[in-house]
């Protein structure tokens, strides 16, 4: 009896170790198969903005992620597919700038910073 007890406690530890593999790879796996996109915005004088918008548009299949800068300009965009996307940055008061053809692929953690212009709102700076 003590024998089969300890064949079974074995068995169960050994499925037990192959479930916590199976679960660490595919957490791996997942981390890995995303991006991060971050940057700071910025005025033209070089001053940074403050609760500027910032949107990424996944442009093979319309995905967005979006963020807003903070006390120091800066925005990150965590947890991206990976893809091509078109990001735009646009805050009141200044004209809205779009960077277009940024590529994101496996791990990457590119930066992209933005200099805003002062202008209405309905003017857009598109940057290929």
């Amino acid at each position: 009896m003590k024998r089969q007890f300890a064949g079974r406690k074995l068995a169960f530890s050994v499925l037990a170790g192959l479930l916590a593999l199976f679960l660490c790879v595919s957490l791996i796996q997942a981390q890995v198969e995303k991006a991060t996109l971050s940057g700071t915005v910025m005025d033209a004088s070089g001053a940074v903005i403050v609760g500027a918008k910032i949107q990424a548009k996944n442009v093979n299949t319309g995905v967005t992620y979006s963020g807003v800068t903070d006390g120091e300009g800066r925005y990150i965009l965590p947890e991206m597919q990976v893809g091509t996307y078109q990001v735009s940055a646009r805050k009141a008061g200044f004209q809205e700038m779009v960077q277009s053809g940024v590529v994101l692929t496996v791990g990457a953690r590119p930066l992209l910073d933005f200099k805003l212009q002062v202008g209405q709102a309905q003017q857009v700076a598109v940057v290929r």
